[in-house]
């Protein structure tokens, strides 16, 4: 069993899923800007961030901000 091996987080993207977003649209930058503040307050974690998309091109975005928490990065459907 996988029991304590890893622990998955699902993000909702600001104004998508089921996340309500804020008065404007947040941008790109936004978005990366809280995700990383996310894995930061997570201290000593390390993430495979896995992304779809425009959700991909956050992934690559992470590993550029925070590559101390960042394992690896899957980029899928990218470009």
């Amino acid at each position: 069993a996988l029991e304590g091996f890893h622990r998955s987080l699902a993000v909702d993207l600001l104004g998508f899923g089921m996340s309500a977003g804020p008065n404007s649209e947040p941008t790109f930058w936004d978005q990366a800007g809280l995700l990383a503040e996310m894995l930061r307050q997570d201290a000593g974690r390390q993430y495979v961030v896995v992304g779809h998309g425009l959700s991909a091109a956050l992934a690559l975005e992470l590993g550029r901000r925070v590559p101390e928490r960042i394992q690896a990065v899957i980029a899928l459907g990218y470009g």
